[in-house]
């Protein structure tokens, strides 16, 4: 599963009352001007090869970052 993928799902089920919307990549032209809600904007940072050994890799690591509009 994409690590931004995740983090939205973590986000939507940690059931916080002041957000409104999570967008991944880039937050709808709709949104941009509303002030009335919390928007949280998820999106990849970098990722990285690990666990390598015998000229292949084994796992991946990934980072994501988030950014709040209130």
């Amino acid at each position: 599963m994409l690590a931004t993928k995740r983090a939205k799902e973590l986000i939507q089920t940690g059931n916080f009352k002041n957000v409104d919307a999570v967008y991944i990549g880039t937050i709808p032209q709709s949104e941009i001007t509303r002030t009335d809600r919390t928007i949280i904007l998820i999106t990849d940072v970098r990722t990285d090869l690990a666990l390598d050994g015998n000229l292949d890799f084994h796992a991946l690591d990934k980072d994501v970052e988030g950014d709040c509009k209130m």
